[in-house]
């Protein structure tokens, strides 16, 4: 935590269906004295996506649906970019990150937006994909939006609806919500944290309604060992069944194959990574791990799960480091009894590498634009992210995403019709955007967000016809 500044953090520990740990450390929010337990609800992000995963396995279970059904047949007015991944996609591909879009893509459309969901799927063939049908992974979260409409369409409840009478209810996860909205009023609120150069920043909670089958549940270590206790018990809690134990199993078969780095600082060495139904999965000192890591705007955890040593691991942090993850292997190493690891400073040195890359592919800025401002004002359209606008006040060019509803800045100027952007918002950080003149006069502008955690997408925004 003082590596990198995480103000709280909370752990909980299972080994063969014992908590043996479920304690928080230190605070809710920097700067102030509420100190994080066992009790505090953080966002935990993509850990939602295992809850869906087995909420299909569930409707499959009961015969309401088949794994391999296409899509289009369950939900008649699913639509995606080409006609041919719209007739053949199938239910286990939408949660196993193999539909051809690219990681992350399209996540700006539903981040700090405000758009809902039945808007955000509509848009669906606006987002851009970079490879085949199960030609390749890409960890796609608007998948997973897909998949929530299936449960709905399948079952008659809304997907949060049925995890929570299926799944949070009868594993008694009391403080679990299934939206932000509902955290309202509720006490032992985690604070999320993100960097702003050297400081350390209080950001809001996100509502991510719009892809909620995706990223939107909340959660305690306490609520969360109880989901760690049923799937290390094959389904069973306290000798009730939950989840059919085979459900528990199919979600747990790779179906993606992930390409390991070139240089995978684990050791022992990894010799396999891929994606389940909602799970990541790889090999660890001969293990099997499943496991899941959740990231939004200031907040990031991990959930894991050795089924062989009946071990199970829980980590919620409200800072955007990699915390999570580095005590998830600590705990792990620890627990297989493997050689100490300092997986601070192996974490601290891939940054460092990483950095040093970015900074020297950064251009020099050694002009300011030339053009006019009037060549640059006027209203933008890009089919997935809606209108934008650029205009002039006080001599400055200010930029708004008018449909997106959380991106707006003013625009700095930079050589060869660039500009730099500070989104408004800090969630979004900083952008550069180039615009592409015709005749003196802006016809188009370029813009990525926060492509290392937002969307790797860079959008390509063309002017509006008069």
């Amino acid at each position: 935590m003082a590596a990198y500044d995480v103000p709280g953090l909370a752990l909980a520990i299972v080994v063969n269906d014992e908590i043996v740990l479920a304690k928080g450390y230190g605070v809710l929010e920097q700067g102030k004295p509420e100190r994080v337990d066992e009790h505090t609800v953080f966002a935990i992000a993509s850990n939602t996506k295992a809850f869906v995963g087995t909420a299909l396995g569930m409707l499959a279970a009961e015969g309401k649906l088949d794994w391999d059904d296409r899509v289009v047949e369950r939900w008649p007015a699913f639509r995606t970019w080409d006609e041919h991944t719209t007739r053949e996609l199938r239910v286990r591909d939408l949660v196993s990150h193999r539909s051809g879009l690219d990681t992350w893509a399209g996540d700006l459309a539903w981040i700090g937006s405000s758009i809902d969901t039945p808007s955000l799927l509509a848009r669906l063939p606006a987002v851009e994909a970079s490879f085949g049908l199960r030609e390749r992974y890409g960890y796609t979260n608007l998948m997973f939006v897909v998949a929530g409409e299936v449960i709905r369409a399948v079952s008659g409840q809304t997907w949060d609806a049925f995890v929570r009478e299926r799944l949070i209810e009868p594993l008694g996860m009391t403080r679990t919500t299934t939206s932000v909205d509902a955290l309202a009023g509720q006490d032992n609120v985690a604070t999320p944290h993100m960097p702003e150069g050297d400081a350390l920043i209080v950001v809001p909670y996100l509502n991510v309604d719009a892809a909620g089958a995706a990223a939107a549940l909340n959660s305690s270590v306490a609520d969360m060992v109880q989901w760690l206790r049923v799937q290390l018990s094959d389904g069973t809690l306290d000798g009730r069944s939950i989840i059919p134990a085979e459900v528990v199993s199919s979600i747990r078969v790779p179906h993606t194959p992930i390409a390991l780095p070139a240089s995978d600082s684990f050791d022992p060495p990894r010799h396999f990574v891929a994606y389940g139904l909602g799970w990541f999965l790889y090999d660890y000192a001969g293990r099997l791990v499943v496991t899941h890591g959740g990231g939004l705007p200031g907040m990031t955890s991990r959930v894991g799960l050795v089924p062989e040593e009946g071990l199970g691991v829980v980590v919620l942090t409200n800072s955007e480091t990699p915390a999570s993850q580095l005590v998830f292997l600590d705990v792990v190493d620890g627990y297989l009894g493997l050689p100490p690891r300092d997986h601070v400073a192996l974490a601290k040195a891939r940054a460092e590498r990483s950095e040093n890359e970015i900074s020297e592919a950064t251009p020099p800025d050694d002009a300011a634009t030339p053009v006019a401002p009037t060549a640059y004002v006027g209203k933008y359209q890009h089919p997935l992210l809606g209108r934008a606008e650029v205009n002039e006040r006080d001599g400055k060019l200010e930029l708004r995403l008018v449909d997106h509803g959380g991106l707006d800045c003013t625009l700095e100027p930079k050589p060869e019709n660039r500009f730099g952007c500070t989104w408004s918002n800090p969630i979004f950080g900083h952008s550069e955007i180039p615009f592409e003149l015709d005749k003196k006069r802006a016809a188009r502008f370029r813009v990525r967000v926060r492509p290392e955690f937002i969307d790797p997408l860079e959008y390509r925004f063309e002017r509006a016809a008069r």
